[in-house]
């Protein structure tokens, strides 16, 4: 259904982040006017539900990759950015400031959790206190990527949880 453009407009911002602030203020229009719209036209109330959803599941989406891939987050020591080392003429171990800064990947076991847990209910109904960690904690092992040597000291790949 179309609506007029700065309706239209919301509805596109809506996807894209569903948030009616921010989606309202992209649009160039008031949130009352979003709400008036809402209550007066199911057309528009069916295709705002409509929008939300793909906008939650943008947003989801999102969330799942942050969670799995990481982020890159900078070492610091005593308060500065953390350099690798090189060798200067003198022989002596100097940061190398023409590289970028060392960092470690981090990812969001927690977050895995939560977005999984709402998109895929079956893993965490509670049938018991333990059953629901434990199936979910089996799909993040399944979907987080690991590298062989990511446990120190273990030469072989962590076991998947039990």
């Amino acid at each position: 259904m179309q609506f007029v453009p700065k309706f239209n407009a919301f509805l596109s911002a809506i996807k894209v982040m569903p948030n009616v602030s921010r989606a309202a203020e992209a649009a160039g229009m008031s949130r009352a006017a979003h709400y008036a719209k809402l209550h007066e036209s199911p057309e528009y109330r069916k295709a705002f539900e409509e929008a939300v959803r793909v906008g939650c599941d943008a947003v989801s989406d999102v969330a799942i990759e942050r969670a799995m891939l990481g982020w890159e987050e900078p070492l610091v020591y005593k308060g500065q950015l953390s350099y690798p080392m090189t060798i200067d003429g003198a022989g002596n171990e100097v940061p190398d400031y023409t590289k970028p800064p060392l960092s470690v990947r981090k990812i969001d076991n927690g977050l895995l959790q939560f977005v999984l847990s709402r998109r895929h209910p079956e893993y965490s109904e509670k049938k018991d206190e333990q059953e629901a960690p434990q199936a979910i904690g089996k799909v993040i092992y399944e979907w987080v990527p690991r590298k062989k040597d990511e446990d120190p000291g273990n030469s072989s790949p962590a076991a998947p949880p039990a």
